[in-house]
């Protein structure tokens, strides 16, 4: 018959497995208990964290689906005269003065590009500059003012072949 095995027992210098087990899940829950629920100060600067976030989210998106509005803000210092008194469109270089038709018509007239930017033909007329412009009544068509009175109907009742039209352009010139 086998003799049975007896093992050594610890005299208490070693930790045992029993208490160590039950020791770590009290410290779990002490610690759990420390972080749950969360404060009101960390639940508040999460919800500000999210409404930041949304908020840029949401102006990138708007940026994004509609463009960004308005003319370039140099557009004040871009006006010139042409030869013909009409405004003109003034190129980087500060010396070219272009009349208007020759903005967004798919050649490069100054020597950057500027005069085929999508800054200003993006979505033409309302990209334009208004002064260079003229709206015929019908407010479907339009024409460059520099074509005002050149004896081509381009808005389809004359109205930018008549003597009113030619003064509208004029006052282009002064704005």
């Amino acid at each position: 018959m086998p003799s049975p095995r007896v093992h050594p027992q610890s005299q208490g210098t070693e930790v045992s497995s029993v208490s160590s087990a039950k020791e770590v899940p009290s410290d779990l829950e002490r610690k759990k208990e420390q972080c749950w629920p969360p404060t009101r100060q960390c639940l508040w600067i999460t919800c500000m964290a999210f409404l930041v976030l949304g908020v840029l989210a949401a102006v990138i998106g708007l940026g994004i689906t509609f463009g960004i509005p308005g003319k370039p803000a140099s557009w004040p210092y871009r006006q010139c005269k042409t030869a013909s008194q009409h405004p003109g469109f003034l190129c980087e270089d500060l010396e070219t003065c272009l009349p208007p038709s020759l903005l967004c018509n798919g050649k490069l007239d100054c020597s950057h590009g500027e005069d085929e930017s999508a800054a200003f033909c993006g979505q033409m007329p309302s990209s334009l500059p208004q002064n260079l412009i003229f709206k015929c009544p019908n407010q479907e068509t339009w024409t460059y003012v520099d074509k005002v009175c050149d004896t081509r109907n381009d808005c389809g009742d004359c109205s930018d072949e008549s003597e009113a039209s030619e003064l509208h352009s004029r006052v282009g010139t002064s704005q």
